[in-house]
């Protein structure tokens, strides 16, 4: 097993990987590939946490982090790291990839 960060040349693999590990999961079809696809162009992205695990020479998981803001019950607004989405090929789902 290999953890690295996410290179480039990797995005379009990545993007399938993740398509597949939503397809039809929450509703026919996924949002999640696109959703990464549009966060790598977001200032919210944080690109030094952009990680993929290859097993094998195969990515066959994926995790990302973003910035974000949460309101709390009072109003107050806190910065927050974001994970997600996380992706396992589903061939490896269940095995402690994720």
């Amino acid at each position: 097993m290999i953890l690295r960060l996410e290179e480039e040349k990797d995005h379009r693999e990545v993007e399938n990987l993740i398509r597949e590990a939503f397809w039809n999961v929450y509703k026919p079809g996924c949002d999640e590939h696109y959703i990464m696809h549009q966060l790598r162009n977001d200032e919210a992205f944080v690109p030094e946490l952009d990680y993929v695990l290859e097993v094998n020479q195969q990515i066959v998981a994926h995790i990302v982090y973003s910035l974000g803001k949460l309101q709390k019950e009072n109003g107050d607004i806190v910065d927050a790291l974001i994970f997600g989405p996380v992706g396992v090929l589903p061939k490896y789902q269940g095995k402690g990839y994720g």
